[in-house]
């Protein structure tokens, strides 16, 4: 390899690692607080279902985390009958948020300081149909 090559490399290299040293991991996971509201009840700026016999929780295509100062993240990974079931309660989301399309990757959605849908949970309970399904007698 030639010097040139080399020192471009080391350069590039050094350049990286600076970058990589200046972003926190924090940057990457967000934790966001709010309640669980149906999508077009918080684009016309209302909070509904009025509970969760109400008709509006069939209705509603999709459910999300709607902060106190009204503004709302979509959870674009989470199961739209898991966030229905958790519908009008305060809940903390954690992931990747994307500022500009107001949608959370969750990682973590939590109901009342428990855990109820994560990643990890979901991944488990995939393997475990696997298992079940294709496991060699």
């Amino acid at each position: 390899m030639s010097t040139a090559i080399r020192k471009q490399t080391s350069r590039y290299l050094a350049g990286l690692l600076t970058a990589l040293m200046l972003v926190s991991p924090a940057a990457f996971a967000e934790t966001i607080n709010g309640k669980i509201n149906g999508l077009q009840c918080a684009i016309s700026g209302f909070v509904c279902p009025v509970d969760q016999v109400d008709a509006m929780v069939t209705l509603e295509r999709d459910f999300v985390l709607q902060q106190a100062d009204g503004v709302y993240y979509t959870l674009t990974n989470v199961d739209r009958g898991v966030k229905a079931r958790y519908a009008l309660q305060e809940a903390t989301v954690t992931g990747k948020v994307n500022k500009f399309y107001k949608a959370v990757d969750v990682d973590t959605l939590q109901v009342g300081g428990k855990t109820v849908w994560s990643k990890k949970m979901q991944q488990e309970l995939a393997d475990e149909l696997y298992k079940s399904l294709y496991a060699t007698p």
